[in-house]
C-alpha cells in the first residue's frame, strides 16, 4: 500500500487557492449583478425618453401605407377645408394633364400641383389655421388636398 503524507503548507496552500477562488467568482458576480441592475436602469431611461419623443410628434393627417389614405385627422382637415369640393373644382382643369399616367405619378403629380397651387387669400388662411390648429406643418395639410384630388382623378381616369 502507498502511504501519502500531505505537507502542511500544500494543504494550506491549497486552501488559500480555494477561498482566493471562491472570493474572485463572488467579487465577478457581484459586480456582474451591479452591471445588469445598471443597465436595467439605463434602458428603463431609454424607454422613457423614447415614450417622451414620440409623444411630442405631431398627429399625421396620412397615413404611410399603400396607397397614402387620410387618417381620421386627415379627414377631419378634408371636411374643414371643404377639399371635396375643392377638388371638384379643379380635376376638370389638371385631367387631361394626368392621363394616362400611372396611379403612383398621378399621385407625384397631385403632390407637386398642391405644394405649387396659388390658393386665393381665404382658402390660404384655412389652410394655415387647420396646421395651426391642429399641431401640423402646411405641408401635412396640403398632403390632405393632394390625396383628396389624387383620388378623385383616379375615380375620373377610371370611368
Amino acid at each position: 500500500m502507498i502511504e501519502v503524507t500531505a505537507n502542511p503548507w500544500m494543504v494550506l496552500g491549497g486552501i488559500a487557492a480555494l477561498v482566493s477562488l471562491i472570493f474572485f467568482v463572488g467579487k465577478w458576480v457581484g459586480g456582474m449583478n451591479e452591471f445588469k441592475s445598471a443597465t436595467a436602469a439605463h434602458l428603463k431611461e431609454i424607454r422613457e425618453d423614447i415614450k417622451k419623443l414620440l409623444d411630442r410628434l405631431p398627429p399625421a393627417a396620412v397615413s404611410g401605407g399603400s396607397p397614402l389614405r387620410l387618417t381620421e385627422l386627415g379627414q377631419s382637415i378634408s371636411d374643414e377645408l371643404g377639399a371635396v369640393a375643392w377638388a371638384d373644382r379643379v380635376a376638370p382643369a389638371v385631367l387631361p394633364e394626368v392621363e394616362g399616367k400611372a396611379p403612383y405619378e398621378l399621385q407625384e403629380f397631385c403632390v407637386n400641383y398642391t405644394a405649387g397651387c396659388d390658393f386665393d387669400a381665404e382658402q390660404d388662411a384655412k389652410i394655415n389655421s387647420c396646421a395651426y390648429e391642429n399641431g401640423i406643418d402646411r405641408e401635412q395639410v396640403l398632403q390632405v388636398l393632394a390625396i383628396v384630388l389624387r383620388d378623385k382623378l383616379l375615380a375620373s381616369t377610371d370611368s
